[in-house]
């Protein structure tokens, strides 16, 4: 499949955004873990 430059950032942002909330409600959940 061929995408156009600005769906592949607009996904890529997306991805980024989902794997920081990802990162920060992990920490914000187990703050024992990364003492």
């Amino acid at each position: 499949m061929i995408s156009s430059p600005v769906s592949v950032g607009l996904h890529t942002r997306q991805l980024r955004f989902w794997l920081l909330e990802e990162l920060w409600f992990l920490s914000v959940l187990s703050p024992e873990h990364l003492a």
